[in-house]
């Protein structure tokens, strides 16, 4: 296993969005905001597995799990019943409408530059992201691709960090609106990938940096309601280089199918959101609880009881991702939790690991954040 990074942010961020498209789908711009994240206060706890070492270089976190290019999927998902939302029929060619074959998932080229302004606490590390989602076509218009871009330039205001089994990160910042929140949680798989996941060796000059990872993006309503607002994002995505492009793939036009197919492997034509979520009955049974598998705390689930009790969600998506949180109630009541978790499973005779990543608010909007790594035995 390797070894685990968990890092909470609390920033403010500018976004931009702009939509790249034919005649027929009039383009959209929307100006660039600045908000700050009003939640006062982020604290982290390690949960179950409280013997990692704290890291204090900002920037060698950031260059670990952040920064370089990626390609995959991103998929969308009802907040309240975890179905499947697929693209909008306004994106989709007549002819894909007609056969039936409506795309489940966007294709996802993702760029990241890290800006290093100094290294004391009152210039952090900025973090500029570039996402380019590849709007589906058919025939002759796959060798010129319309795409929606967007832009994020996320400023650190502060940043704490540990290690731990797995790698993990969370990070809460404001939405474009400046009314809601984003909690963004990343998950780089340690699971063996198949050799279409694993990206040319001449670019891997990083060493420590990771291959694939998996995000999921939630949107909170702010206090008093603390409640999920908006559909769930889940994106897969490997790695395709370490140095950032700043999304210059897209500039000038002429971004080709075989590109995107080339970049994104062989997932390309089987994205994840095609395949089922985990199974929850699988989750009951004996859990081990820490990083040390020998005398972890022992947790027992049961379905009907842990996950489905009172007023709790629990959904389970493709990517193995489950969220579970606190519907709303005719008032709400605190602490409220939400869990963002993924659970590893190469199959019949090996163990299902899960990584949990949790974060709790209180009334005044702090919030803290617990991650856990636990084991269920071996399945036959």
């Amino acid at each position: 296993m390797s070894s685990a990074l968990v890092c909470i942010l609390s920033l403010q961020s500018i976004s931009a969005f702009s939509l790249f498209r034919k005649s027929y789908r009039p383009p959209i711009e929307i100006a660039s905001t600045s908000h700050r994240l009003s939640m006062t206060s982020t604290t982290t706890d390690t949960g179950n597995i409280d013997n990692g070492s704290h890291i204090s270089n900002k920037g060698q976190l950031l260059k670990k799990y952040y920064g370089g290019d990626y390609a995959g999927h991103i998929a969308t998902f009802s907040q309240t019943t975890g179905k499947l939302i697929p693209v909008p029929d306004y994106y989709v060619p007549e002819t894909l409408i007609e056969w039936g074959m409506i795309p489940s998932s966007f294709e996802l080229l993702t760029s990241e530059d890290i800006a290093f302004p100094g290294d004391n606490d009152e210039n952090l590390p900025q973090l500029n992201r570039v996402g380019i989602r590849v709007i589906p076509e058919t025939g002759c218009g796959v060798d010129n691709l319309d795409t929606l871009v967007k832009k994020d330039s996320i400023s650190i205001s502060s940043l704490e960090t540990f290690d731990s089994h797995g790698t993990a990160s969370s990070i809460l910042r404001s939405d474009d609106t400046n009314t809601k929140f984003v909690l963004e949680t990343i998950f780089a798989p340690t699971t063996s990938l198949p050799p279409s996941e694993i990206r040319n060796t001449e670019q891997d000059q990083g060493g420590d940096s990771i291959l694939k990872r998996i995000r999921v993006s939630l949107t909170i309503e702010s206090l008093p309601q603390l409640s999920l607002a908006a559909p769930i994002e889940v994106i897969v995505e490997r790695q395709t280089s370490i140095v950032s492009s700043e999304g210059k793939v897209v500039d000038g036009g002429g971004l080709t199918g075989s590109a995107v197919y080339q970049l994104i492997g062989d997932s390309a034509n089987k994205p994840f959101s095609d395949k089922q979520g985990f199974k929850l009955d699988r989750l009951t049974g004996r859990w081990i609880s820490s990083s040390n598998m020998t005398d972890g705390e022992v947790n027992e689930y049961d379905v009907d009881s842990y996950l489905n009790k009172g007023s709790l969600c629990t959904l389970s998506l493709p990517g193995n991702v489950i969220i579970q949180y606190e519907k709303i109630k005719e008032k709400r009541t605190f602490p409220w939790i939400i869990e963002v978790s993924l659970i590893e499973d190469e199959g019949e005779g090996h163990a299902v690991r899960r990584r949990v990543m949790q974060r709790i608010f209180d009334k005044a909007g702090a919030s803290t954040v617990k991650c856990w790594d636990e084991v269920k035995a071996v399945e036959i």
